[in-house]
């Protein structure tokens, strides 16, 4: 794989956090509040989007102003059309640019996985069913910070 090279000062957010609404109480708004508790900037619907904006735009912007993409691949996540949207937009960046994902796994198989989008089944992620929502986010913590050291 290419070498990355990710500049400090070039992206808005830390990290952009692709979910389904379904996983929003159990998984998504801990996370993001667990990275901000880490120090890191989180692109967050809950945060970000307010009345009256124009969500495909907020989305475009969010997901290009971030340095990291984090997706938390569910049943739910694979039927929805806008985490589709954005998974699509992850992937592109992770093709063309060597943008880095992190998969958090909720509430699904390898398999599940595999057959929506095998790419996918070849990034390591960490699973809900054995970590953590907090230490999911330190481990995503560490793992930015040895990046950026690099």
């Amino acid at each position: 794989m290419a070498q990355r090279f990710i500049k400090k000062g070039e992206f808005a957010f830390d990290v952009f956090l692709s979910h389904a609404s379904e996983d929003k109480d159990d998984v998504a708004r801990p996370l993001a509040l667990a990275l901000q508790e880490h120090g890191l900037s989180v692109w967050y619907d809950e945060f970000e989007l307010k009345i009256g904006d124009n969500l495909v735009a907020k989305l475009n912007a969010g997901i290009n102003g971030s340095r990291f993409g984090i997706i938390v691949l569910s049943k739910a996540f694979f039927a929805k059309q806008w985490t589709i949207h954005e998974l699509n937009m992850l992937e592109h960046l992770w093709v063309m640019k060597n943008h880095i994902i992190f998969p958090v796994w909720h509430n699904i198989t390898l398999e599940e996985i595999r057959a929506f989008r095998a790419w996918l089944a070849n990034i390591i992620g960490l699973n809900t069913d054995t970590y953590t929502v907090m230490e999911i986010a330190a481990e995503i913590h560490e793992a930015i910070q040895e990046l950026l050291m690099q």
